[in-house]
C-alpha cells in the first residue's frame, strides 16, 4: 500500500481499524483508539502496527525493538507485511531497500565490456553513467586487473632486483619500469636512494625509439634515428 502524506486536521478512519476502534494517520503511520492500552498515547490512540506484531509475536515487544514494513509502506499492518526486528537490524533492511530502489541498474556484463573497451575504470564509469567508487563497491572483481597497486615499500626481493636492474638500463625510465611493475614512479626514486643506487638516465635513443614509431620524421633522420629503430651515433 502506498504511503499517504499525513493531513491537518487528521483524517479520521480511512484505514481499516484493528479491533474495531477508530483509526488516525500520523506521521505517516495508522493509529488506533484503544483508551487503556498499555501502548496508548495521551488522547488514547495506539501504533496500529506495533498493535498488531505484538500480537503476532504473542509478547510484549521491548524498547529497543522495532516493527519494519515489509513492502516499504507504513499503513500496511497486515501481519504478512510486519516483522519484528532489532534497531540496528532495522536500519539495514531500509538501507537495503533503499539500495535496490536507487542503484544503477547496470550488469556485470556492462561493466566487463566497459572495461575492455575503454581499458580504465574511470573512463568506463564516465560511459556507464556512474560514478567510480559505484564500480568499486558492486564488481571490485572486475575492477581488480584495471586498479593501480602504489606500496610504499616492495619487500618482494624479486621485484626490488627487477628495479635495481632497470636503474642501469639506458633504454628504461622511472616511469617506464613504474607502469610495467604497476607501482607509482615516486615509490621507485626512493627505492633506489634508500639502496644507493644511481639511476642511468635513459639516452637519447632509448627516447626516440619509444616516442616516434614507423617512419621518422625529417627532424628525427636529421638527428640520426630511425624511429622504430635504435639511434647509433656511428654513421654508416
Amino acid at each position: 500500500m502506498p504511503r499517504r502524506r499525513s493531513a491537518y486536521p487528521p483524517v479520521f478512519d480511512a484505514f481499516p481499524s484493528y479491533r474495531g476502534g477508530r483509526t488516525v494517520e500520523y506521521n505517516g503511520y495508522v493509529w488506533e483508539f484503544a483508551p487503556g492500552h498499555r501502548l496508548q498515547n495521551l488522547w488514547g490512540f495506539v501504533p496500529q502496527h506495533r498493535w498488531v506484531a505484538e500480537d503476532k509475536v504473542g509478547r510484549p515487544l521491548a524498547d529497543g525493538e522495532h516493527v519494519h514494513h515489509l513492502d516499504g509502506g507504513r499503513t500496511n499492518n497486515h501481519p504478512d507485511n510486519l516483522v519484528v526486528l532489532s534497531k540496528s537490524e532495522h536500519h539495514k533492511a531500509h538501507g537495503a531497500q533503499t539500495r535496490e530502489r536507487t542503484l544503477a541498474k547496470i550488469t556485470e556484463d556492462q561493466v566487463r565490456q566497459a572495461l575492455a573497451d575503454h581499458g580504465g575504470i574511470k573512463k568506463a564509469a564516465r560511459s556507464l553513467e556512474v560514478s567510480y567508487q559505484t564500480l568499486r563497491n558492486r564488481f571490485p572483481e572486475l575492477l581488480t586487473p584495471y586498479q593501480r597497486i602504489t606500496p610504499v615499500k616492495i619487500e618482494d626481493p624479486r621485484d626490488l632486483d627487477k628495479i635495481l636492474a632497470a636503474a642501469q638500463d639506458p633504454n628504461k625510465s622511472y616511469k617506464d619500469i613504474a607502469a610495467e611493475m604497476h607501482v607509482a614512479f615516486s615509490s621507485v626514486h626512493q627505492i633506489c636512494k634508500k639502496h644507493g643506487v644511481e639511476w642511468v638516465k635513459k639516452s637519447r635513443a632509448g627516447r626516440l625509439r619509444t616516442k616516434y614509431r614507423g617512419q621518422p620524421t625529417k627532424r628525427i633522420r636529421a638527428l640520426g634515428g630511425s624511429g622504430s629503430e635504435p639511434v647509433s651515433s656511428q654513421q654508416p
